[in-house]
């Protein structure tokens, strides 16, 4: 049965990559598909287009800032408003949706919905929410997290649904909220593998590369620190960073050696010629779910250098598909990398299984056969 589906999205970042991949082969399964940015630049509804992927943005309200500076920060009252404002810009909008289109269900990230109802079954796709990441990276806030639990649980509580990429994830979240029978569907991240794909053959070169953000948090500064080290025993070797740069590491960035190129942000449409370019890949995070980076780089056939966090170990077979590290260990992912650089071969074969694995476990017809078996189940609830 033919569905209309709503993604509620926000430009950038793995939750759009997600929705952006899956997207189009919904459409050629014969489903209509529509997303949803909530935009501080509109001020009413506004439709992006009538065929294929429709998109709207809707006014999100920007009260909670101000009650931010008139408090300064210091209490969580601005983190309650915020919610309120997105919980009821979402309802308005998909019930103007709805009568223009009918739906017939709707995905939304971790957004708190414990204030609102909406016309139609939802289902939350967990992706990790700003107080997750707090909680294992030990930046704990306990008001701001305290209450940030509450409105998820209220808005998992509700929903019809509930799925994850990760099962770290879905364990983390069912015990911090306190929801230990909560079901959870684990469905990966789908990847292109049409265009995410190995090259004939590769230039015999030695390129590092890293994207995502260029920040603490995504271990940037480990791979830096890491660089001259790579560099003492491969000179002839180069490092690029695709992504934004935090002002953060902007010391370190200075004071990279030549060999090492930051590209800013790259267009996703533009990655597959980066991996297929790229020797190893690195994804030395503190924390992270289920890295769109590490389903690309396997598709393209090359092996990952990758921190042992978060869901990363449900993706890398350490000594098969990548080598896993410790986070913040700047001295092991030095040697993870020396290791591929110097033994072509086993990186070779690296990438080989890496690529294996991601047809058969994360391209797009698989987990489109998963996500419409909870769609379908859904809807028939």
């Amino acid at each position: 049965m033919p569905l209309h589906i709503l993604y509620l999205s926000s430009p950038g970042g793995g939750l759009e990559t997600n929705v952006r991949v899956l997207a189009p082969a919904l459409r050629a399964a014969g489903h209509a598909v529509s997303i949803l940015y909530l935009d501080d630049g509109v001020q009413e509804l506004v439709q992006l287009g009538a065929d294929e992927i429709i998109e709207y943005r809707a006014p999100r309200g920007g009260w909670h800032y101000y009650f931010h500076r008139a408090t300064f920060g210091l209490t969580s009252f601005p983190l309650v408003v915020r919610t309120i404002e997105m919980a009821r810009a979402l309802a308005r909008a998909v019930t103007a949706i709805h009568a223009r289109k009918p739906l017939d269900l709707i995905e939304i990230p971790e957004v708190t919905l414990p204030f609102v109802k909406l016309p139609v079954p939802y289902l939350v796709r967990l992706h990790s929410a700003a107080w997750t990441w707090r909680q294992l990276l030990g930046e704990k806030q306990p008001r701001a997290d305290a209450l940030e639990i509450r409105m998820e649980r209220a808005t998992l509580q509700k929903a019809n649904a509930v799925s994850a990429p990760s099962r770290m994830l879905a364990d983390f979240v069912r015990t911090e909220c306190g929801m230990e029978s909560l079901p959870i569907e684990i469905i990966p991240y789908p990847v292109d593998t049409n265009r995410f794909c190995p090259v004939a053959q590769r230039a015999n070169t030695k390129r590092v590369l890293f994207v995502g953000r260029v920040e603490a948090r995504k271990g940037a500064d480990v791979l830096l620190r890491a660089v001259p080290r790579v560099l003492a025993q491969h000179p002839d070797a180069e490092f690029i960073f695709a992504g934004h740069v935090n002002e953060e590491l902007r010391n370190l960035v200075d004071a990279a050696p030549p060999q090492v190129k930051f590209l800013g942000v790259v267009p996703h449409g533009e990655l597959p010629a980066l991996y297929q370019r790229a020797t190893v890949v690195v994804v030395p995070s503190l924390w992270d779910n289920s890295p769109n980076v590490i389903y690309e780089a396997m598709a393209c056939g090359v092996p990952v250098v990758a921190s042992r966090v978060g869901g990363i170990p449900e993706l890398v077979e350490n000594g098969a598909t990548g080598l896993l590290v410790p986070p913040r260990d700047v001295p092991a992912t030095t040697e993870a990398i020396l290791d591929l650089l110097s033994n072509r071969a086993r990186c070779a074969e690296m990438g080989r299984r890496g690529n294996e694995k991601a047809i058969a476990c994360y391209k797009v017809e698989t987990i489109l056969d998963q996500t419409m078996a909870v769609y379908q189940h859904l809807v028939a609830q």
